[in-house]
């Protein structure tokens, strides 16, 4: 299951698990008045309150939020082997994030790239992040093209003995 996929599931239990703080938020709120609240009005106004910090925090703007975000990439051929659908395999490379991969299965791709004249390539990817941290990623872009792949994998290469791997190109 993808960390997103978890993310959105779990918001209705973070609604119940967080209800008890409506009677502290009535509290602070009673307080915070000149003239004490009625003890209705005040669990009222705590539950819109309360509503509002939710819908915030799990739902608002900073939830979700999908952006794109180019690389240049260095492509090479894989091991046909290593392909799930039969077709051509072909790894790519983040230049500036050395042992950052993507493996993708695309016969038009590999013949795009055969094509191009160049080992390096501009791909664009959909970042979808929550706050910050990234939740997903999704290949929308690779030089001129805009579909026609399957992503097989993603993520780091391992090197026995190379230099540690540096930071991830995404958030």
């Amino acid at each position: 299951m993808s960390p997103l996929l978890a993310w959105a599931e779990t918001r209705h239990l973070w609604f119940l698990v967080l209800l008890p703080l409506i009677p502290l938020i009535a509290g602070v709120l009673r307080r915070a008045t000149r003239r004490p609240l009625p003890s209705f009005i005040a669990l009222l106004a705590a539950f819109a309150v309360y509503l509002g910090l939710f819908w915030f925090l799990f739902f608002g703007p900073f939830v979700e939020l999908a952006r794109p975000m180019t690389f240049p990439m260095t492509w090479r051929m894989g091991e046909p082997s290593e392909s799930t659908t039969g077709q051509a395999h072909v790894v790519l490379t983040f230049r500036d994030y050395p042992g950052h991969i993507v493996g993708i299965s695309s016969d038009a791709v590999a013949s795009y790239f055969r094509g191009l004249g160049s080992e390096t390539v501009d791909v664009t990817f959909e970042v979808t992040t929550t706050w910050g941290s990234t939740q997903g990623t999704r290949i929308i872009r690779i030089g001129g093209l805009t579909s026609g792949w399957v992503e097989e994998y993603g993520g780091s290469e391992v090197h026995s003995g190379g230099p540690p791997l540096g930071p991830s190109p995404f958030p």
